[in-house]
């Protein structure tokens, strides 16, 4: 694993709702991550790296978590909104912001946020790529907040529906 948590890492996480790890991604594997769009995961790769689940997983102490959607996001963020907010999916756990564009934070870095964080909370940036994870139970369901609130219809859901492995991959530790 690339970053060895400390439960000064998790004790900060859950108190602040968020935090960064710089230098997650190297800066020439940022250009990969670049294109727009909305559940990136299925053909980009690069968003189900290992070290991104252990992290995840490290910061909310479970042994499983489901990919369930990952999205460009621009700045800026309707401050007082939280992932949860905008999210069609139940029992979140925990988000990943890799850094694209930013002045004040370093591209590459990682921002892991709790589900319940105002987005007002996080360091500042202009472009980034949000990779959600959340629990093995989860469902798909109506949040009128979210853009793509539709999207899963396309792939046979139907609000309250659980996940299934084949379209929302289980990360695991090892």
């Amino acid at each position: 694993m690339l970053y060895a948590l400390a439960s000064e890492h998790i004790h900060v996480f859950h108190k602040e709702g968020w935090i960064l790890f710089e230098d997650l991604v190297d800066g020439d594997k940022l250009a990969a991550l670049g294109p727009e769009g909305h559940d990136l995961f299925r053909t980009n790769k690069a968003l189900m790296r290992r070290v991104y689940a252990e992290i995840a997983l490290g910061l909310v102490d479970k042994d499983y978590l489901r990919l369930v959607y990952s999205q460009t996001l621009v700045s800026p963020l309707t401050a007082e909104q939280t992932l949860q907010d905008i999210s069609s999916f139940s029992m979140l756990e925990v988000g990943m912001i890799i850094v694209l564009e930013s002045e004040s934070v370093k591209p590459g870095s990682g921002i892991f946020l709790t589900p319940d964080c105002p987005f007002e909370r996080l360091p500042s940036f202009t472009k980034g790529v949000l990779v959600v994870y959340a629990a093995q139970e989860s469902r798909y369901i109506f949040n009128p907040n979210d853009p793509h609130t539709h999207y899963l219809k396309k792939l046979g859901y139907g609000f309250g529906d659980n996940l299934n492995v084949t379209t929302h991959p289980l990360l695991y530790k090892l």
